[in-house]
């Protein structure tokens, strides 16, 4: 989703393979492990930390829709899986439940990159952790947590798999741009439109600059190392799923809808929250609901004090 619209992304499956294999050489995750994942397939993000590195591994997949407890663990304990793939928002309440211990590796995925780097320090020396940081479906960025827990500085230019050793495998290359947001380019990056021949449809389109790069539209600091610090303007996201803010304003001040209005909110977890205000709040929700809105734009409208949180 971009501020123009729904946006195909066409892949092949050596792009495919190069951002698993980001994930899976910085993990050092071993052959014919059992992996865990609380993530659905249905995008870059999770094709890359999950599909991906259980087939080149050869081992077990175990999914799970999160999220309940005791499902989680009674997976971990019947399936014996060393490895958890979970949202990075909840790797911090999720520690400290205790529903990570004992495990040897655990992938952190980060659909918004800008909250990485106020993550809190990892202080489990038994479990390695690792950061996914995910650019919507331009690319994934792999990099373990450093000796002290917190987050490890990516610092502009090639990034290999594993991160430092001479003569690994080339993954991606990041660089800032005139306009202060990260661009990717290299192995798992997209190197054309599709389908092919949209960039003439007048449709939204994946647009690949002359050099290769892809603008992600996260703001950042061009200083090394990467800090991002801003979502994609006029987008608003909840854990992987992604609005036009434009769009869902309109559509909430029509008179016929109830004329509400809508702020974005941050959330700890989900990234944002919708909180919707209107004269009669319960007008707007049966409006939008016969439309066939999206729920969380529904639920924004229950009332003074609630909101919904999605799940990660």
């Amino acid at each position: 989703m971009s501020v123009d619209g729904l946006v195909p992304v066409g892949r092949s499956h050596a792009e495919l393979i190069a951002g698993g294999l980001a994930v899976l050489l910085e993990s050092a995750l071993s052959q014919d492990a059992t992996l865990l994942s609380t993530l659905t397939l249905s995008s870059f993000a999770g094709l890359t930390t999950t599909t991906l590195p259980w087939l080149l591994l050869g081992g077990t997949l175990a999914l799970h829709q999160p999220f309940d407890p005791d499902t989680f663990l009674a997976q971990r304990r019947t399936l014996n899986c060393g490895i958890a793939i979970v949202p990075g928002p909840l790797l911090a309440p999720l520690a400290d439940a205790g529903h990570l211990a004992g495990l040897t590796r655990v992938i952190g995925v980060w659909r918004a990159p800008e909250d990485a780097s106020r993550a809190l320090p990892w202080r489990d020396p038994e479990t390695r952790l690792i950061d996914a940081h995910v650019f919507g479906e331009t690319g994934v960025i792999a990099a373990c947590r450093a000796a002290d827990g917190r987050p490890a500085a990516i610092p502009f230019g090639v990034v290999f798999a594993p991160r430092g050793p001479k003569g690994a495998v080339v993954v991606a290359e990041i660089a800032p741009t005139a306009n202060s947001t990260v661009a990717l380019r290299g192995p798992m990056v997209p190197r054309a439109a599709f389908p092919p021949g949209a960039e003439r449809s007048g449709l939204p389109y994946f647009k690949i600059g002359n050099s290769g790069f892809v603008d992600t539209g996260y703001t950042c600091h061009t200083d090394s190392p990467m800090i991002v610090n801003g979502p994609p303007p006029g987008i608003v996201s909840f854990g992987g799923y992604r609005f036009v803010m434009r769009e869902l304003r309109d559509l909430v001040a029509r008179p016929e809808n109830g004329a509400g209005s809508l702020a974005v909110l941050p959330d700890a977890l989900a990234g944002h929250r919708l909180a919707g205000t209107a004269a009669d709040c319960a007008l707007v929700q049966q409006s939008l609901t016969k439309l066939g809105a999206n729920p969380l734009l529904v639920h924004a409208f229950r009332g003074r004090g609630t909101d919904l949180r999605p799940s990660a």
